[in-house]
């Protein structure tokens, strides 16, 4: 996973002791584009704690189609979780770029 600053995700200005703060790593990929493809996500909280993980072959897809279902599945889980905020983490900067950062 990439390395980066926690203290950078969650400003102290926002953090409250009792609200727990997810975020949520994604990776997608496909061989031969389309073609063979999975993805997967890592939900982790601040102190980096594995709270959930899922990875999955879809069949023939597109490398944007996995990049996207793996931040997708990953808030969804998040959601789920019920983390009052939550930072996605795409593997690759296109997906921020994409969706707006």
């Amino acid at each position: 996973m990439p390395s980066y600053p926690r203290r950078h995700l969650f400003p102290s200005s926002h953090s409250n002791a009792h609200e727990r703060h997810l975020i949520a790593h994604s990776d997608g990929g496909a061989r031969g584009n389309p073609g063979p493809a999975a993805y997967g996500y890592v939900l982790e909280d601040e102190d980096e704690t594995v709270l959930a993980s899922h990875g999955e072959h879809i069949g023939s897809a597109t490398n944007d189609v996995e990049e996207e279902n793996s931040l997708v599945d990953g808030m969804r889980m998040a959601l789920e979780v019920k983390g009052p905020e939550v930072v996605g983490v795409p593997e690759h900067g296109m997906m921020g770029e994409q969706k707006g950062g």
